[in-house]
């Protein structure tokens, strides 16, 4: 028998089942959905408030005494330390149960993977996604460091954090967290994960502190953005741009300076590297970044991984527009951040001199990505764009004062405005002697226009239920704007349209259509984005009804008495048809069967009969339908009354009508 089947075994015992009710109320183990060493986590059902919760159970009787004590010691230092937490990022602990073989922990049940199997599946992840994920978890260990006294996780990687379905983290797993305590010089047991522990959680004569979890976290994301395990040999993790160049300058930085050996030159704090993260990536705004002087710590110790803000000067160009225009100057920071996860560029083999083959393309609906054949010999690209002011104050928005000065030939421009065209001119410059010069035949130009989305995709007609029509579309996915569908149907495609459906869905049933008839489809996609309103209209599809088949219906008998039988049957639809029920019954099957009900209905009691007698019923089922008449009959069924029961004693004719009613079964 396995470690795992053992504790099952265990678990779903008698004796198991009545401590766990007696002790937090009465749980339904459901499934084993994880285990590791001496414990398993089941999924359990609370009968009281019939939520899911998850139920950790730890064994005691494992025969290394010193691996025992560590695991106990583990499950209760988890549960005791998160029961005195309430943070959004971190489980809630409901009830402890320590037995004499297992210790229960009943904690919080969440719905979702572990980034270990997101990054074992999909890879590297997007650097967006890397930078929310990293920030919540600096808000976190904020927290947590600012407990008194402060806790130390010591185990962050990329297992112990699981992403939930609304896209926020989870950090789970406290079974190494500890106390910090100001007056210790070193930590009592040795633990961490190899590749992504700190130097000093294996140095017997040290003690680990809020610096070592940030060591921790610079390693997470270090594996969640390149995809490399640092656990795996050879345990080394080079600057992250060494891996995917188009990663940014500004988070590698700040891993490279989490992942210090020395504690002293790294982040001194989570709320100090979570200033960084903040100053670089604000959530929906790409600012410019700070001044070289503000931002010289992020700067690495070799000169190949400076930051592009503080490596070079600030070159601005103030240039007058045409009439009713003005130059749109898009900040640096937003080149260096180049609009995280975007995807890889490619780029073009250089020239002697100057810009070539500048293409542009729109990404969205506010965003174009340019690149170009750069200089071999540039320094850098001044990107500069002309717009239509007038349509930017339109839409709320605001033109900065300088172009771009980028080191690549490839950028990414937001902040633009939806159904606009841009021109846009690309220089080449050198630096020398302190001079910046524009080279000879350095200017591209080039006409980018950003139109708003075509019509909706894959629109569908299928068979529905009775007759009916089921129609179907793609998603029309739009950043920050919410689409609205308008489905128009009609039988003449060079007619009008009536309007079916208007909302959010994406699939609609058509019912009420008449059967051998040929619909016309189309979807009006309708949307507003910075201040415009747009619509778009997708191709017409046909679909055409059949023929009216009615069903043969069920007929049965729900009750029968002395003199008395109740039947039902089931209810029959078609689309647009009015149906009729038509209940027939004979004292024999072969003869003559005559009409006892004649309705909408579907259920039927008759008396007035004979007790003890056998009679026939059948159904018929009619409608009419674009002028014509279908018809559909039953099988027959039959219906015995019940016999009257014998009297038991003679009686008089008073006594008789006073007399309680018989029963009969």
């Amino acid at each position: 028998m396995t470690k795992d089947d053992r504790l099952l075994s265990k678990l779903n015992n008698v004796s198991t089942q009545e401590v766990i009710t007696k002790v937090v109320g009465d749980y339904h183990i459901l499934k084993q959905i994880g285990s590791g060493g001496m414990s398993m986590v089941t999924l359990a059902l609370d009968g009281e408030s019939n939520q899911l919760r998850a139920i950790k159970v730890v064994e005691k009787t494992d025969n290394d005494k010193t691996k025992n004590e560590i695991v106990v010691n583990s499950a209760i230092t988890e549960a005791t330390t998160l029961r005195n937490l309430d943070n959004e990022y971190l489980p809630k602990i409901y009830s402890i149960i320590d037995t004499d073989e297992l210790i229960y922990v009943v904690m919080e049940y969440i719905e979702g993977k572990s980034l270990s199997e997101i990054v074992k599946d999909s890879g590297a992840q997007n650097e967006s996604d890397v930078v929310r994920w990293g920030k919540q978890l600096c808000e976190t260990l904020d927290y947590l460091h600012s407990r008194k006294p402060p806790i130390v996780f010591r185990d962050m990687k990329p297992s112990n954090i699981m992403l939930k379905q609304d896209g926020n983290i989870k950090l789970i797993d406290f079974g190494i967290a500890r106390e910090f305590k100001s007056d210790s010089y070193k930590d009592t047991v040795r633990l961490g994960t190899r590749g992504y522990a700190a130097p000093e959680q294996f140095d017997a004569d040290t003690q680990s502190d809020e610096r070592t979890d940030i060591y921790n976290l610079g390693a997470t994301m270090y594996h969640l953005v390149t995809g490399m395990d640092p656990s795996k040999p050879p345990y080394a993790m080079k600057p992250i741009r060494q891996w995917d160049p188009n990663l940014s300058v500004e988070l590698e930085l700040i891993i490279n300076k989490a992942i210090k050996p020395d504690p002293e030159q790294r982040y001194q704090s989570a709320k100090e590297m979570l200033a960084d993260i903040e100053k670089i990536y604000t959530a929906g705004d790409t600012t410019k970044l700070s001044d070289p002087e503000e931002t010289s710590e992020l700067e690495d110790d070799g000169d190949n991984y400076k930051s592009s803000a503080a490596a070079g000067k600030n070159h601005k160009t103030f240039m007058k527009g045409k009439t009713g225009k003005r130059k749109i100057v898009i900040p640096a920071a937003l080149v260096l951040v180049i609009l995280l996860g975007v995807g890889l560029f490619i780029t073009l083999s250089p020239t002697p001199f100057g810009v070539k083959d500048l293409t542009g393309e729109a990404l969205n609906l506010s965003e174009i990505s340019l690149k170009w054949s750069g200089s071999y010999k540039a320094t850098g690209y001044e990107v500069t764009i002309n717009g239509d002011e007038e349509a930017f104050k339109a839409a709320g928005k605001s033109l900065p004062d300088e172009s771009i000065i980028v080191s690549d030939t490839s950028v990414i421009l937001e902040g633009l405005v939806c159904d606009e065209k841009y021109e846009i001119v690309v220089r080449s410059f050198r630096e020398k002697d302190g001079k910046t010069i524009y080279e000879k035949d350095n200017g591209a130009e080039l006409v980018v226009a950003i139109d708003p989305p075509g019509p909706v995709n894959n629109l569908n007609a299928a068979s529905g239920a009775n007759g009916g029509a089921v129609i179907s579309w793609d998603k029309l996915d739009l950043q920050d704007s919410q689409v609205t569908y308008s489905l128009l149907a009609s039988k003449d495609p060079k007619g009008s349209f009536a309007e079916k459906y208007t909302g959010h869905k994406l699939k609609y049933a058509d019912k009420n259509l008449a059967p051998m008839t040929e619909y016309f489809y189309k979807v009006n996609a309708m949307f507003s984005y910075d201040g415009k309103s747009f619509e778009n209209i997708s191709d017409t599809v046909s679909f055409t009804t059949g023929n009216v088949v009615l069903a043969s219906p069920e007929l049965s008998v729900n009750d029968e008495t002395v003199d008395s039988v109740s039947l039902t049957w089931d209810p029959v639809t078609v689309a647009g048809s009015k149906i009729t029920y038509s209940l027939l019954r004979s004292s024999s099957k072969s003869g003559e069967y005559s009409e006892v009900y004649n309705g909408p209905k579907t259920s039927y009691t008759g008396g007035g009969l004979d007790s003890g007698t056998n009679y026939y019923y059948k159904l018929v089922i009619e409608c009419v339908s674009e002028g014509k008449e279908y018809r559909s009959e039953s099988n027959i069924i039959t219906a015995e009354t019940k016999s009257k029961p014998v009297s038991g004693g003679s009686s008089s004719s008073k006594q008789d009508e006073k007399s309680e009613p018989e029963f009969y079964w």
